[in-house]
């Protein structure tokens, strides 16, 4: 290479000020010359740093193959939720947790691992070994970082979404303040991801708004592309002017509070369940059933014994009653129900029992005496109803392709079945009779009020004495069904004014254009910033066009998830620009929220 002739090499400067010159040299042919020729000569095996290049090489390779396989031993660990660490972080003890047994496990098996062990472990602080929990919980923090990004990299491409914010204990008891759900379409499917982790703020609903703006904001998410919101009851989330959807609304305007279906059905049976006297206390003796017989395990083997004896086939133990999981009610009527003559055995065997302590035999006795009651059989025959379909319609909210439309249907159908059930109390009655084998209720009454009547009240009668039967549909069947229909009827009316606007996408193809272009028109009206005045007249060409493939595909008519992936199937998007706007702002609404599994990663 020939000298160069340039005043930077060859007198150089001595004042910041020309450092401009830099550059300038930098795109010099010289200094191209000069860069080509010294990588020409680092591929000779002469040079002076070639062993040591080498020597850095293998070291890389050799701690790159020993992460890639501690990360892959994290990931199986943090997908289960399983713990990390143990008491102690020495290889060879029984105590060091999953992390570091996992790796031992592994190590007897793999040569690399092994001699990565004994050449390295249990050295002490200052020993590079990437095996402590420090390296750990920077890998696992690393993995977190990277799945967050990849979700808000696709929330921005699918622009709209929907938000699900909840405060709620970890394992620790510690208040957690979680950002559960964002509500997206990824390709032509809704998903639902689990965000992050926030610090509790307070339990206000400012406090949780500016926590959520914060969080928006750190990871640049446009608050105006929220479509929806989706919370629990309570009055800081859904106040109507103090609440934390309010307070998001007020920020945008489009982004529709849908309280959360599921626990909306939830608050409906509750309400059902507390309407009256003998509601709470039938639900209070199934809590008592299953006390009494896992109290011990004696009676609980006389349990399990009698009902292996059921002709129907093997049947549960008595379930707890929880107060949030209402599928645990449902679980614990049918266990009830179907194993009513051998849970009653063994009730009546237990007090019958000598060895048994007094305390043992007077709630032996009570809740022999509760399940002799006619009372108890029909209530008990009448909530499995009840509770059947409600835990079946809950199931069914919680899956997460569901859409507003289908999550409303299936509310008012659950509503079409209970009303039917006003008139069957005479069905519920002879089968409680079969099932508790007595014909009568109890002989229990209330002492009858002696009213003086006034000589003018000429028109007045006395009380008219009920039969016990009507009696127990008057006071206790009717206002059980009537408080569940009252309040599912008010918990749907928080869904009208969406259902006005999207409704008529699950009946398209049975609306003339008129009707079609009308209701296309409300929704432009409403989303100016997005809908353009075309929409209509697209609807009107997508709804001939998608009628085409319902013949063979009946299952999924109407439904906005197969409009919507038939959109992107077909390749039409192009054709319809805004019908494909409108499917997705509508598939991204969030009609539940899950809290199930979601503080197990914690």
């Amino acid at each position: 290479m020939g000298v160069s002739r340039s005043q930077f090499t060859s007198d150089g400067f001595c004042h910041w000020k020309h450092a401009n010159r830099l550059v300038v040299h930098e795109q010099s042919k010289d200094h191209i010359q000069a860069v080509l020729s010294a990588a020409s000569r680092a591929k000779g095996d002469g040079g002076i740093d070639s062993k040591l290049t080498t020597l850095v090489g293998q070291i890389e390779q050799y701690w790159c193959s020993l992460l890639k396989q501690l990360i892959s031993m994290l990931k199986f660990l943090c997908e289960r939720g399983l713990a990390l660490r143990g008491d102690d972080e020495i290889i060879g003890s029984p105590h060091n947790g999953n992390y570091l047994g996992l790796l031992e496990l592994l190590a007897e098996y793999d040569d690399f691992l092994r001699q990565h062990i004994q050449n390295h472990a249990n050295r002490g602080t200052g020993h590079t070994n990437y095996l402590s929990s420090t390296i750990c919980e920077e890998i696992v923090r690393l993995m977190g970082n990277e799945v967050l990004n990849e979700i808000i990299s696709r929330i921005k491409l699918s622009k709209y979404y929907s938000i699900s914010l909840d405060s709620t204990p970890d394992e620790g008891h510690i208040d957690e303040l979680t950002l559960i759900i964002i509500r997206y379409m990824e390709h032509d499917t809704p998903v639902e991801r689990f965000v992050k982790f926030l610090p509790n703020q307070g339990h206000k609903a400012q406090e949780m708004f500016e926590c959520l703006m914060k969080f928006l904001a750190d990871n640049d998410i446009d608050i105006q592309n929220c479509r929806g919101q989706s919370y629990g009851n309570a009055t800081s989330m859904s106040g109507r002017y103090n609440g934390l959807q309010a307070k998001v609304v007020a920020e945008n305007h489009h982004a529709i509070w849908l309280p959360c279906a599921v626990h909306s059905l939830n608050l409906v049976g509750k309400a059902a369940a507390e309407c009256c006297q003998e509601a709470i206390s039938f639900f209070y003796f199934l809590e008592a059933i299953y006390v009494f017989f896992t109290a011990s395990t004696h009676r609980y083997a006389i349990l399990g014994d009698l009902l292996k004896t059921v002709a129907s086939g093997p049947v549960s133990m008595s379930k707890r009653i929880s107060t949030t999981r209402w599928s645990c009610r449902a679980v614990a009527v049918k266990v009830v129900v179907q194993g009513y003559l051998p849970i009653r055995e063994g009730l009546a065997k237990i007090a019958r029992d000598e060895n048994e302590t007094s305390k043992t035999f007077y709630e032996a006795n009570g809740l022999h005496d509760k399940m002799c009651k006619l009372e108890t059989a029909i209530y008990a025959v009448f909530w499995h109803d009840i509770l059947g379909r409600v835990d079946a319609t809950s199931h069914a909210l919680q899956d997460p392709k569901l859409d507003l439309n289908t999550a409303v249907a299936m509310l008012k159908s659950l509503e079409c079945f209970v009303r039917e059930k006003r008139d069957c109390f005479h069905v519920y009655e002879k089968k409680g009779r079969e099932m508790s084998e007595t014909g009568d209720y109890s002989q229990t009454r209330k002492r009858q009020r002696n009213v003086r009547l006034n000589p003018l009240d000429y028109g007045r009668s006395e009380e008219a004495a009920l039969s016990q039967s009507e009696k127990f549909r008057v006071q206790n069947f009717l206002p059980a069904i009537d408080q569940f229909l009252s309040s599912l009827d008010q918990r749907l009316k928080a869904y009208e004014e969406t259902c006005s606007l999207f409704g008529f996408l699950s009946k398209l193809e049975s609306m003339n254009c008129d009707e079609i272009e009308a209701a296309a028109a409300k929704l432009v009206a409403e989303y100016k910033n997005d809908l353009d005045q075309t929409l209509g007249v697209e609807l009107v060409q997508f709804t001939a066009f998608f009628t085409q493939f319902l013949e063979d595909e009946d299952d999924e008519k109407g439904r906005a998830h197969y409009l919507y992936k038939l959109l992107i199937d077909k390749r039409v998007v192009d054709a319809f620009p805004n019908v494909e706007i409108m499917l997705r702002m509508y598939l991204v609404l969030m009609v539940k929220i899950v809290l199930e599994n979601v503080l197990s990663v914690k």
